[in-house]
């Protein structure tokens, strides 16, 4: 064997032995599936977010079409009357 290949297996060896290597890895592992979790969790706020007010916007045209409805009735029946 080389002393290269050697070398190699002694470092995966140490890296699969050496518990402060294990734990840091599986940390890594924890802040990648935590920061995909919080890019998910944005992205179902923004969109909560967006459906909210595309509902308030809907609100506020049919509110302000039954509004002008019933002033429209309202000012023809005062028409309607003098």
């Amino acid at each position: 064997m080389r002393q290269r290949d050697v070398g190699l297996q002694f470092a995966l060896v140490k890296e699969i032995l050496d518990p402060k290597a294990q734990k840091q890895q599986v940390e890594e592992k924890i802040k990648a599936v935590e920061e995909r979790n919080n890019l998910f969790l944005e992205n179902a706020a923004r969109m909560d977010i967006h459906s909210y007010m595309q509902k308030e916007d809907e609100m506020a045209v049919t509110t302000t079409s039954n509004r002008s409805v019933s002033q429209l009735s309202l000012s023809f029946d005062a028409f309607r009357q003098a």
